[in-house]
């Protein structure tokens, strides 16, 4: 039910169900399952309703998982595989690590957050082992194809499935033994989600390795895992007064009734949690715009919406927005010197940085955008890829302000440790905080130990450092993704204002990049300080409705 609460699809049930209840004359119970929900109370309401009873049954994750880190150190045949992969020893020795887990194990899910890095890591096995029997699994494989791996797993013919999503919920792959989750989860909720695959028997535990790659990811993974095992689950944010909804509700109930009342749909839409603060006047609104478009007639003076003339309108409407997943286009690239094309973007990527001057990867290569016209994005080949943005960047995971912060904490903590000389100490603190050892922490913070060493400022939860190099100045902020999204945009756009030229953004959950020759640090922390003074919500509109983000999410 977690998934349902969370976006428009919950919104366009939790409005049917009442409209089932009217039309049934009865009450009905409504059982919701999930393994991760941060806030029960809210969720229960998103599920019975406004004023019904509810009880819920909890029980507490955290008594049946064992979670586990690990940051993977090259031997001497990971070298060896690495020079004949042509890869770094890095990924070798998470490579090398992952077999082996996979091979002291009858079955493993090995997730990934993106669907090129699932079939990354795929082709790297295969061209390791052509015979492994490892498969992949995501939601652009044909349905055959997905089918056949699943039964493979659970016919034995596979020992382990490289996966997004997809096999998150409660598809059936049989008895899971390990789930492994490559990179971190970048949530709490999805780590217990993954996990929550292995250990289905009664007494049995759910067993996670986490596989990381850097510091970030490492320090974040350890956040994470800890939260996940004291049941810190992020609360579920319900959307509410969806429009988009409302209206095709209202669609609804005139070609089921003919007519509608708005004051007698308003007292059925409020029954849901999602619309207890619908008002006359949204209802109001939409149905002008329904006269507008020509998909119903609206009497206003009456509060009253009936069908109208040409009655395809209506039902072409009505049916070709049954569902609230969104669809997803894709963007071609093509090579503006030869014509050739190189690949495809997706909406969600070109409506963050799908700007002229973009730097992005793409077929393992480096691009700038040109220009932009229709579904085409026209691109020239850089020689190489500083600067530049992966291409499956716009799927990634929300990390939350709550872990990045946490991360921060960890840094500060071992900061202000190596300055008291009490490093021993604050490793050992950790180790047991974390359920993890010194080695992998020295590993993780040895960043921090060489910026005290060389006495240059830490980043922290409670401290920012800007550095500037060239034409880029860096923000290094522990905000998470949402947070830095935001501010990169409304620096981006009252700095461009002030030097009356663009500025390239990118973020990630630990650092915000401004990119232009007309900018430098000074006039960065002094945009931070006006801020503060300034209307900050004002500027946050202004910014955010100019940017390809806000289109789409109004369109979706």
């Amino acid at each position: 039910v977690h998934e349902l609460a969370v976006d428009k699809r919950g919104a366009q049930l939790s409005i049917g169900l009442e409209r089932l209840e009217e039309l049934t004359k009865t009450s009905f119970q409504r059982i919701g399952l999930s393994a991760t929900i941060g806030s029960p109370e809210e969720v229960a309401k998103f599920l019975v309703g406004e004023d019904r009873d509810y009880r819920i049954v909890q029980v507490p994750v955290s008594r049946n998982l064992s979670l586990s880190v690990e940051y993977p150190e090259p031997t001497s045949r990971d070298y060896e595989l690495a020079d004949r992969l042509s890869i770094l020893p890095d990924v070798a020795a998470r490579l090398s690590r992952i077999r082996q887990l996979v091979e002291e194990h009858e079955s493993t899910l090995i997730f990934t957050n993106t669907r090129p890095l699932a079939e990354i890591l795929t082709n790297r096995f295969r061209a390791w082992d052509e015979n492994i029997p490892i498969g992949i699994h995501h939601g652009s494989l044909a349905r055959s194809s997905r089918i056949s791996t699943e039964h493979a797993l659970k016919q034995g013919k596979l020992t382990g499935i490289v996966c997004t999503s997809s096999l998150e919920m409660g598809i059936d792959v049989g008895r899971i033994e390990l789930c492994i989750q490559y990179n971190s989860p970048r949530e709490v909720t999805r780590l217990v989600q993954r996990v929550g695959r292995s250990g289905h028997r009664i007494g049995g535990v759910a067993k996670g390795v986490i596989i990381v790659m850097d510091s970030d990811d490492a320090l974040e993974a350890l956040a994470i895992a800890r939260k996940a095992l004291n049941d810190e689950i992020e609360p579920a944010r319900i959307p509410k007064r969806s429009y988009d909804v409302l209206m095709h509700q209202l669609a609804g109930l005139i070609i089921e009734k003919g007519e509608v009342k708005l004051e007698e749909a308003l007292t059925l839409f409020k029954r849901s949690y999602c619309f207890t603060n619908t008002t006359l006047e949204d209802l109001r609104k939409i149905a002008g715009h329904m006269k507008e478009i020509g998909v119903a007639n609206f009497i206003e003076e009456e509060n009253k919406m009936i069908k109208p003339f040409k009655l395809n309108e209506l039902y072409d409407y009505y049916f070709s927005n049954l569902s609230m997943i969104p669809e997803e286009k894709q963007y071609l690239v093509v090579n503006e010197a030869t014509g050739e094309p190189v690949g495809v973007l997706d909406e969600e990527f070109v409506a963050e940085y799908g700007d002229p001057g973009t730097r992005f990867i793409l077929m393992g290569k480096a691009w700038e955008i040109i220009a932009t016209s229709g579904e085409r994005i026209f691109v020239n080949p850089l020689e190489n890829l500083e600067g530049a943005v992966p291409s499956w960047v716009g799927d990634e995971i929300p990390v939350s302000l709550q872990v990045a912060t946490e991360v921060g904490e960890i840094r500060r903590e071992y900061r202000e440790a190596l300055e008291n000389n009490r490093e021993e100490d604050v490793l050992e603190i950790l180790s047991l905080r974390y359920n993890t050892n010194a080695k992998l922490l020295l590993k993780s913070l040895r960043e921090v130990k060489e910026h005290v060493k060389q006495g240059i400022p830490v980043p922290t939860d409670k401290e920012i450092l800007i550095e500037q190099s060239r034409d880029y100045v860096i923000l290094h902020i522990h905000g998470g993704l949402r947070v830095n999204r935001t501010l990169s945009r409304v620096l981006g756009y009252e700095l461009s204002k002030r030097v009356g030229a663009g500025i390239g953004v990118e973020q990630d959950p630990y650092r915000i990049i401004l990119k232009s020759s007309y900018i430098d640090a000074d006039m960065v922390v002094e945009a931070l300080n006006n801020l503060q003074k300034d209307d900050w919500m004002g500027i946050v509109k202004k910014a955010v409705e100019a940017s390809g983000i806000f289109r789409r999410r109004l369109v979706h």
